[in-house]
Parts: structure tokens; sequence; C-alpha cells
């Protein structure tokens, strides 16, 4: 099964998309997202494990060669039911984790849904891939990401946590393959997490009306990396284009970095919510 799903998806990466992206030097939020990235880089990092195998359960994904040379790579989990409508996961996890460590969390937890092929790829300059760890950067990855899967699949899911939170609310969600885009966390303006980062620059709240009417909300209210007050604006955004899937809760608190004594239960919760959510229609 898993040998058959490798020859299945070898080919999904081959030809990526012309999509316009701005220079991989680009910065959003000037020196300071240097120098950010810089800090919360963990020394393993840089070890680059390109030809590291993958863990038991999931198989190495196609390398994906971006319109701008950088190869990203990471793991995938091959879909254990066969449907009429082929569905992939897109899953972008936030910083100071990667592919391995995020799948380990969510194979623990029993996330991963048998109808969906599910994608884990390190962002440039994260693990597996290439690169230097830009925010424009990365968040034109997912789209061209996104538009090679489309190419594959009838229906795509995204699931953004923290950081990758940020970066699902501004990629390619016009694209009409992506159904529903699960957002685990959020700040309205990047200047809530510094303020050298402009209005206005890859802003969550200014996401697209089409982002806007895809989106799945969930809030920890006692969130002390991404404050809840902070998302009022997003909210407030949500509600403007009829989109009421907010789910507030006062049991949770930043997605997967909840105090060390609270951690397993609030991530037992959060499982239990991605579950329901990927099993929607």
């Amino acid at each position: 099964m898993v040998v058959k799903a490798i020859v299945i998806v070898a080919t999904l990466f081959m030809v990526s998309p012309l999509t316009a992206r701005e220079s991989a030097d680009t910065l959003t939020c000037g020196q300071t997202e240097k120098v950010a990235f810089t800090a919360w880089t963990p020394w393993w990092f840089f070890i680059r494990p390109a030809d590291r195998p993958p863990p038991p359960g999931a198989v190495l994904a196609p390398e994906a060669k971006m319109t701008d040379g950088v190869i990203l790579r990471g793991i995938m989990v091959p879909a254990l039911e066969a449907r009429a409508r082929r569905r992939a996961l897109l899953v972008l996890y936030g910083n100071l984790a990667y592919s391995d460590l995020f799948y380990q969390a969510l194979k623990q937890l029993n996330v991963f849904d048998p109808g969906y092929d599910t994608f884990i790829y390190d962002y440039r300059g994260y693990w597996r891939s290439d690169g230097s760890p830009l925010l424009r950067a990365i968040v034109d990855d997912v789209g061209e990401l996104v538009g090679t899967l489309a190419g594959r699949y009838d229906e795509i899911r995204i699931y953004g946590t923290s950081l990758g939170a940020l970066i699902a609310s501004r990629t390619a969600a016009e694209n009409k393959k992506i159904t529903s885009i699960f957002l685990d966390g959020i700040v309205s303006r990047l200047a809530d997490l510094s303020k050298d980062c402009p209005k206005g620059r890859l802003d969550p709240v200014d996401m697209s009306e089409t982002t806007c009417k895809k989106v799945t909300l969930l809030i920890g209210r006692y969130d002390s990396l991404f404050r809840p007050e902070d998302a009022e604006a997003f909210i407030e955004r949500m509600k403007s284009c009829g989109n009421l899937h907010v789910d507030e809760r006062t049991d949770l608190g930043h997605p997967f970095s909840e105090g060390l004594n609270d951690r397993d239960r609030a991530s037992t919760i959060r499982a239990g919510i991605i579950r329901e959510w990927l099993a929607s229609d």
C-alpha cells in the first residue's frame, strides 16, 4: 500500500506551477524578521537531513521545486480508504516544529483521517528543505504547493497552527479545490507580534473574501503567545463575510504549547476538534 502510494504521488511535483512571487529575499517585517527566525531556529535545523528516512507510518513526500529554485521536502501519510473524490490535507505547523516532530505529535493524538493523503512539508530553511526561512517566501511556497496539489486532488483542506495559521490565512485560498482552512490560533495583524511589521503587509485580517468564507477558527482564551484580544479584528472580519465558524475555548491555550501540566489534556481536546472538522462536509 505504501509503495503504491509513493508511485502514485511521485509525479505530483515534477512541474511547479508558474506563479507570480516576490524575491525570496523580500522581508515582511524588516531585519526583525531575520533576527526572529535566526533566534528561534533550533540547532538541528542546520543539519538539513534531506535523506533522513521518514518516521514509521509515513513516506517521504515528493520533492517540490519552487519557481525560484528552492526545493521543499517533507513527509506524507497516504490515505487508507479509496474514495470517489480524492482528498488532500496540507498541514502547516508552528515555529520551532518540523515535519517529523509534528507528525509524531498528531499520530499520538490519532488526528490523521484515513480518507486524506496528508502532506507535511518543511518550510524553506526548515529540517529537510533548502533555502532560508522568510515569511513572504514561505507564503508563496505554500501557494505553489496548493497549485500543484490542485492538479491531482478533487478537494484540499489546509490545517495551519500558530505560524502555520498566519501563513494559511494569506495563501492561495482562491483555488476552488480548497474547501476549508482551519486556523488554530491567529492574530489579526503581524504588528500584534512585532511593531516592525507594517500594517497591510500579509496581515491575516486582510484575507480575501474567498478565504474568509472558507475559514474555521479556533481560539484558545488563555493563549499567552497569540493573545485572544489580538484576534478580535479577525473575528469581526469573519462575521463581515457571514462566517460564524469561530470556536473560542476557555480550556485551551496556544496550540500544542500549553503548560507542561496541561499539554496532554489540551492536546486531546484539540485533536477531537480537528477530527470533527475533517469529518465535516
